[in-house]
C-alpha cells in the first residue's frame, strides 16, 4: 500500500479495510486491525474491539533492543 494516493479518510478507510480484509479471508492473517491517528487519538477504528487479544510473539524482542539501545545512549548501561 505505500505509494497510494488517498483523497480523503472515507478513500483512506476503503482502502484498509479491503486490503485487510482480503488478507484475512485468503488465509495469510488470522485478524487484522487497523487504526488511523489523528491529533493523538485513534479517529477510526476497525476490526478490533477494547476485548480483542494479539499475540506479540517476536516482537517483544524489537522493544527490549530499542529499550537496551536507548539506555546505552543515555549511558545508563553498556554492553561490555
Amino acid at each position: 500500500m505505500t505509494g497510494v494516493p488517498v483523497g480523503d479518510d472515507a478513500e483512506l478507510r476503503d482502502l484498509l479495510v479491503h486490503a485487510f480484509q482480503g488478507q484475512v479471508a485468503s488465509g495469510q492473517l488470522a485478524i487484522a486491525a487497523v487504526a488511523v491517528l489523528g491529533g493523538g487519538r485513534a479517529t477510526w477504528c476497525h476490526g478490533a474491539t477494547p476485548q480483542s487479544a494479539f499475540e506479540l510473539a517476536s516482537v517483544t524482542k524489537t522493544f527490549t533492543a530499542l529499550l537496551l539501545a536507548t539506555l546505552c545512549l543515555k549511558q545508563l548501561v553498556t554492553l561490555d
